[in-house]
């Protein structure tokens, strides 16, 4: 859960970057899932879905649900 909520910026681009390597590699792939609330590691994500009032959305392309949320945001992300 919010595995970068408490990094730098720094810190959480590193993160980010290591999870994408390790479910890009070629041998033993892995699958990432985790619950963020900053808009841009959507960005990174294959997929990603709006958990609303307890309830899971339709998956979709993660640059597509940050640009559905980035009104909600004030323009961030």
């Amino acid at each position: 859960d919010e595995p970068t909520a408490l990094l730098d910026a720094e810190s959480q681009q590193e993160v980010l970057e290591l999870i994408r390597a390790l479910c890009s590699r070629e041998q033993q792939p892995i699958t990432a899932l985790w619950i963020t609330h900053r808009l841009e590691e959507l960005r990174w994500c294959d997929a990603a879905a709006l958990v609303e009032r307890g309830s899971v959305g339709r998956w979709q392309n993660g640059a597509a649900l940050q640009q559905k949320l980035r009104p909600l945001a004030g323009g961030k992300a």
